[in-house]
């Protein structure tokens, strides 16, 4: 039966690629319906080889169970027979559940993302967590459009200022190998089929990244200041620090953005240079913080090995250097020698930051100006990198988390580095046809 059903659920996958590959017209509808099955299918596939190895459903990836995968479930599982036998709910019960169950803090922000979850579960309280996972599938389908549609707008763009006039010849077969690169990016793929959040705040990141893209950058829309307050308010709930990063990018993007190299170095140092300050005040203002700021950055693990990064908060100097070198795993992890003594996953894995990330901002680089607004854009997802990268490694050295919460930076450039490619196209087409 589970042999079947995997061979089902791959030939599947193959005929709709192969359908789609060749299809002439990859219409939105078509896209949308690409990106479900995909989705869908990888989810069950997933599910199927879960229960076959009798982990219940839930995820392959961690050996010894993943606690939050559980817990997001096990609470809304919960919360929705208490509403169905009671019409009530009754919090300390979910809260003990945490406590008593899984060791863990009694913590309300661990309800947000399985209030989201509730609706399905009051409906089918007897589900697994295949229905939970659906919430991924959307999630999955709303980032894949959102990056598919500005990169086709910024197509249309450049074609009507070309007077290029071939319906975007190619863009179809170029969008099916831009989502299969999305698709083969393994963080993706792993944080789509486990119960976390990831991907629901990866939604929000990029949803807000790209409002404030359209706004500054492309002038085609008027700012949506409600929209944008409520999200970024949902995102100092859940994950402050891309609340943060988005903040200070819209700050960016109003008052320094630039195309010239030089001035983009400058603010970029800045960032990093100042940095360390904050985290100083923090120690002379609030010493019971920075203690536990300490605390917490002290523990670092990546491929089972741990205490792999020295932290030295005692000085500017020795604040700054354990940034930098944090920044580095953050970024790049697990692309390290440390990763060799781990499992042979882990040491598959190092190709994830070269061919997601390094390659990405290359082909960025050296293809920007081909794309409207091409450098401003390159320059304020680098400051958004960078940001983001200094704001998540101040409290954290968990390679696992590092690789998590990069994932919205990562699709970006992914983004960025197919939109340089169709808009370098586009003009190489348009000279030869003698425009």
């Amino acid at each position: 039966m589970f042999t079947d059903l995997m061979t089902a659920i791959m030939f599947l996958i193959i005929i709709l690629l192969g359908c789609l590959m060749f299809s002439s017209n990859f219409s939105v509808f078509k896209r949308k319906i690409f990106i479900g099955i995909l989705s869908f299918s990888m989810i069950v596939l997933v599910y199927a080889i879960s229960m076959q190895m009798d982990k219940d459903g839930f995820s392959i990836f961690a050996s010894d169970g993943l606690i939050d995968d559980q817990l997001y479930f096990l609470s809304t599982q919960m919360l929705a027979q208490q509403i169905t036998e009671n019409f009530s709910i009754d919090l300390s019960k979910v809260l003990n559940l945490q406590t008593e169950t899984f060791q863990k803090p009694a913590s309300l922000k661990s309800l947000f993302f399985s209030m989201i979850a509730l609706p399905l579960y009051i409906l089918a309280p007897g589900s697994g967590p295949l229905l939970f996972l659906m919430i991924n599938v959307i999630c999955s389908i709303i980032i894949l459009e959102i990056l598919s549609n500005d990169l086709q707008r910024v197509s249309s763009r450049l074609t009507s200022q070309t007077n290029y006039s071939s319906k975007l010849n190619g863009f179809s077969i170029f969008i099916v190998f831009f989502l299969m690169f999305c698709f083969l990016y393994p963080n993706f793929l792993i944080r789509m089929v486990q119960i976390e959040k990831d991907l629901l705040l990866s939604l929000i990141f990029i949803y807000v990244f790209f409002q404030l893209k359209r706004f500054y950058l492309d002038s085609e829309i008027k700012f949506p200041s409600f929209k944008y307050s409520v999200v970024v308010l949902v995102l100092f709930l859940m994950r402050p620090q891309f609340a943060i990063v988005l903040l200070l990018t819209h700050a960016y993007l109003h008052v320094f953005a630039t195309k010239r190299s030089f001035k983009f170095f400058i603010y970029a140092c800045c960032c990093i240079l100042l940095f360390p300050i904050s985290v100083l005040i923090v120690k002379i203002f609030s010493p019971t913080l920075f203690d536990l700021l300490v605390r917490m950055k002290s523990f670092s693990v990546m491929a089972g090995v741990t205490n792999f990064l020295h932290v030295d908060y005692s000085s500017y100097l020795g604040i700054l250097r354990t940034i930098i070198v944090s920044s580095y795993y953050f970024l790049f992890a697990p692309l390290s020698t440390i990763t060799l003594q781990g499992n042979f996953l882990w040491v598959v894995m190092m190709i994830e930051p070269i061919l997601f990330f390094l390659l990405p901002v290359l082909v960025s680089f050296l293809l920007s100006s081909s794309m409207p607004k091409g450098r401003e854009l390159f320059f304020t997802l680098a400051i958004a990198t960078i940001l983001l990268a200094l704001f998540s490694t101040v409290f954290e050295s968990h390679a696992g988390s590092f690789l998590r919460k990069r994932i919205p930076i990562y699709l970006l450039w992914i983004y960025l580095m197919f939109s340089c490619l169709y808009c370098k196209y586009i003009r190489l087409h348009h000279a030869k046809s003698g425009f």
